[in-house]
C-alpha cells in the first residue's frame, strides 16, 4: 500500500514501475483531509469552468456551448489522481449541470449527465491505462492512438449518449433531433478534451532536464509567428473571395514546423495560443470563418481545431519515434564497430540489415549483372514497374527501357562495362507491365572485382513522373495566358522574335495584326467582369478557329491581342484582318448556360515587317494603326501610318 497526496491505492506489479501510478483505478481514503481538499478542488474547478465558459458562449448567442473545456478536468483529474478524483468530478459536474445557464434541469437529470461524463472519463483513462510501462500518453505511437481513442472518441461518445438520453427523457426530443444533438455534444466534449488535456498532461508528467533558455526562446519565436498568423486569419482576414476558405489552413505551416522542431510540450503550448486566438476571434464575428458566410463558424472551428490537434500530435509522435530509432541505430552501429573480432557475426548482421533497408527503401533499388540482367530488385521497384520478381529476373534493364531511350541507356552501360565509366545518371522512361511509361531518374554505379572487371551495377531508380508533370504545368502557366489559353505577352514575344529571325534568314515576308475589343470597358461596367472574361474567351477561341495553324496568336494586354502572320505580304494581312473583323462582328457569343452575350466588334491595326526592323518597332506601328482605327469610328481595319495602302 502507498499513500501519496492523501490517496490510498494498491500498486500493480509492473516490470519497471513509473514515478506516477497514473490511470489506475484507486480507492479514496475517506479519513484523509487531503482527499476531501482534492474533491472540493476538483468540484469547484469543474463547476467554475462550466459557469465561465457557459456564460461566455451565451453572451455570444451560442447555446449549448460548442466547446466543453470541463471535459479536460475529468480526463486529466482521473489520469493524475486515479479513483480519488471520481467524487470531486461527479459533484462538480452535477452542480455545473444543475445550475447551467440559461436552463436549470431537474437534479436527477444533472446527476445523470454528470454520471455520463464521469463514466466517459473513467473509460477513456482505462483505455489509456499504462499497461505498456510508460504512463506518458505521447511518447510512442501506441500511446497517442490510445489517447485519441479515449479522449477524442470514447469520453465524448459516452457523455453525449447518456446526456442526450437524459435530456430526451426529461424534456422530450430536441427540435434539432437526437442525432444532431448527440453530434454537437460529442464534438464539444471532443474539442474540449483534445484541445486542453494534452497541455496539462504534458506539464504534469515527469520529464528529462531541458535547456530552459533555448526552449523558452524557441517557444517565444514559434508562438509569435503562430499568434500573428492566427490573429490575421481569425481577426482580420475578411477577403471577399473563395480564397478565404483556405486561410485557416495557412496555420498548418508554422504548426507543422513546431511539430517537427520542438518537443510536444512546446508544440502543445503553441497550439493552445492559436486555439485561444481562433476561439475569441470567431466568437467576435471576425476572421476567415465568419467571412465565408458559414452559418455555424464556431462549429467549423471546433472541427478544424480537433483535426489540427490530432494531426500535430501524430506528426510529433512519429518524429519523436523516428529520432529515437535513429539514435538506437547509431548506438547499434557503434557497438558493431567495436566488435571487429566477431567478423562473421558482424557480416551476417550487416547483410541482414542491408536486406531490410534494401526492401524497405522508398526508392527503387536493384543490382544488374554485366549483361544487363536483373539480379535482384527491391519491393518498391517491383511495385513501381508492376512485375513479379520471377518476371523481372527473366528480363534485362534494356527490355523495360522505352525504345526512344534504349540507345542512350545501352551506350552508357557499355562504357561502364568497358571500364571507361564508373557511374552515370540518366533521366529516361521505363515501361511498366501494363504498357504505360513512367519518367524516372536512373542512377547507376559500377561495382568491380579486384582485377577491375565489372561485377555488377547497383542502380537507384526514382519515379519523377509527378515532378515532371508539375514542371510541365508550371511551364504551361509561365507561357500561356490564364484566361484565354493563348500565348501570354512574354511567350508571344519569344515566338515572334524567333519567327522574325527565320524570316530575315530566308528573306520571307511577315505581317503583324494588333486588335482589341471596342468599348470593352462598357461591357464590364454593364454586364460585369465575368461576362467580359467570357467575351475574351470566346474571341480567343474564334481566332484560333479562324486563323491559320502556323499563325502566332497572343493576348498582350487586358483586351488587346496580337497576331504574327508568317509568309504574308501586307495585302494578304489586310485581307485576313478584314475577314476576321467581319466574322467577329457577326459572331453570336454564348456564356454559361448557353446565355447570349452582347455583340462585340474589334478594331485592327496592320503592319508589315520592314528589313532590319525589330519587333518593338513593329508593335509600335501596328499600335498606331489600331489607334487610327479607333479614331476612325471603331470596327475597322487600318494599316500602319507610313503605308498608304488601306483595307479593302
Amino acid at each position: 500500500m502507498s499513500r501519496a497526496r492523501g490517496i490510498s491505492y494498491q500498486r500493480r506489479q509492473e516490470p519497471k514501475p513509473s514515478r506516477y501510478d497514473i490511470g489506475m483505478i484507486v480507492r479514496p481514503d475517506l479519513r484523509s483531509g487531503r482527499f476531501w481538499l482534492l474533491t472540493l478542488g476538483l468540484a469547484a474547478t469543474y463547476w467554475g469552468l462550466v459557469e465561465s465558459t457557459g456564460r461566455l458562449f451565451i453572451a455570444y448567442g451560442l447555446f449549448p456551448a460548442p466547446f466543453w473545456p470541463a471535459a479536460t478536468v475529468a480526463m486529466v483529474g482521473i489520469w493524475y489522481f486515479g479513483g480519488a478524483a471520481w467524487l470531486g468530478i461527479f459533484l462538480g459536474a452535477t452542480l455545473a449541470n444543475w445550475f447551467y445557464p440559461p436552463v436549470s434541469p431537474p437534479f436527477w437529470v444533472a446527476a445523470t449527465i454528470a454520471a455520463g461524463s464521469l463514466a466517459g472519463a473513467i473509460a477513456a483513462n482505462r483505455i489509456l491505462s499504462p499497461r505498456f510501462g510508460d504512463p506518458a500518453p505521447f511518447e510512442r505511437t501506441r500511446h497517442l492512438v490510445r489517447f485519441l481513442i479515449g479522449a477524442g472518441l470514447c469520453l465524448p461518445a459516452i457523455a453525449a449518449t447518456v446526456g442526450t438520453a437524459a435530456i430526451a427523457l426529461a424534456f422530450g426530443t430536441p427540435a434539432e433531433g437526437l442525432v444532431n444533438a448527440w453530434l454537437k455534444w460529442t464534438i464539444a466534449d471532443s474539442a474540449g478534451a483534445l484541445c486542453f488535456s494534452p497541455i496539462l498532461m504534458l506539464m504534469l508528467r515527469p520529464g528529462p532536464d531541458r535547456d530552459v533558455v533555448r526552449i523558452t526562446t524557441e517557444t517565444f519565436l514559434a508562438g509569435l509567428v503562430t499568434t500573428l498568423l492566427a490573429v490575421w486569419v481569425y481577426w482580420f482576414a475578411d477577403v471577399d473571395t473563395y480564397a478565404v476558405h483556405a486561410l485557416p489552413y495557412l496555420l498548418a505551416l508554422p504548426l507543422a514546423w513546431a511539430a517537427l522542431k520542438f518537443d510536444l510540450r512546446v508544440t502543445a503550448t503553441i497550439l493552445l495560443i492559436k486555439e485561444t486566438v481562433a476561439l475569441f476571434g470567431t466568437l467576435e464575428g471576425v476572421g476567415a470563418l465568419n467571412a465565408t458566410g458559414d452559418p455555424y463558424p464556431i462549429g467549423t472551428l471546433a472541427l478544424i481545431l480537433v483535426a489540427t490537434n490530432v494531426s500535430v500530435f501524430v506528426v510529433n509522435v512519429l518524429v519523436t519515434e523516428l529520432r529515437r530509432k535513429q539514435k538506437s541505430l547509431s548506438a547499434s552501429n557503434k557497438r558493431l564497430e567495436a566488435q571487429v573480432h566477431e567478423r562473421t557475426l558482424k557480416l551476417a548482421a550487416s547483410e541482414a540489415r542491408y536486406r531490410s533497408y534494401f526492401n524497405a527503401s522508398l526508392v527503387g533499388l536493384a543490382e544488374i549483372a554485366p549483361d544487363g540482367q536483373w539480379v535482384q530488385v527491391n519491393n518498391h521497384l517491383r511495385f513501381m514497374l508492376g512485375y513479379l520478381p520471377q518476371e523481372l529476373e527473366r528480363m534485362t534493364c534494356f527490355d523495360i527501357t522505352h525504345p526512344d531511350d534504349r540507345a542512350t541507356q545501352a551506350e552508357r552501360f557499355n562504357l561502364m562495362r568497358a571500364g571507361k565509366l564508373e557511374a552515370y545518371l540518366l533521366e529516361l522512361r521505363l515501361v511498366r507491365k501494363n504498357g504505360l511509361a513512367i519518367q524516372v531518374m536512373f542512377s547507376a554505379r559500377a561495382a568491380r572485382t579486384l582485377d577491375g572487371a565489372l561485377d555488377y551495377v547497383f542502380v537507384v531508380i526514382d519515379d519523377i513522373s509527378q515532378r515532371k508533370a508539375m514542371e510541365e504545368e508550371l511551364q504551361r502557366k509561365a507561357t500561356l495566358d490564364y484566361l484565354t489559353g493563348l500565348a501570354n505577352r512574354r511567350h508571344f514575344t519569344d515566338l515572334a522574335n524567333k519567327e522574325i529571325g527565320r524570316a530575315e534568314r530566308n528573306g520571307s515576308a511577315i505581317s503583324f495584326l494588333m486588335f482589341d475589343v471596342d468599348r470593352f470597358k462598357s461591357i464590364n461596367d454593364s454586364y460585369g467582369h465575368p461576362v467580359g472574361d467570357t467575351v475574351l474567351e470566346n474571341l480567343a477561341d474564334h481566332c484560333r478557329d479562324s486563323l491559320r495553324g502556323f499563325d502566332i496568336i497572343g493576348r498582350v494586354g487586358g483586351e488587346e491581342f496580337a497576331v504574327l502572320l508568317p509568309d504574308t505580304q501586307l495585302d494578304g494581312a489586310l485581307e485576313i484582318a478584314e475577314r476576321l473583323r467581319r466574322s467577329v462582328a457577326g459572331l453570336a457569343m454564348k456564356g454559361a448556360g448557353d446565355v447570349s452575350l452582347p455583340p462585340v466588334t474589334i478594331s485592327i491595326g496592320v503592319a508589315m515587317l520592314h528589313p532590319g526592323e525589330k519587333l518593338e518597332q513593329l508593335f509600335s506601328r501596328a499600335d498606331a494603326a489600331l489607334y487610327r482605327a479607333k479614331q476612325g469610328g471603331r470596327n475597322r481595319v487600318e494599316a500602319a501610318p507610313e503605308i498608304t495602302q488601306t483595307a479593302p
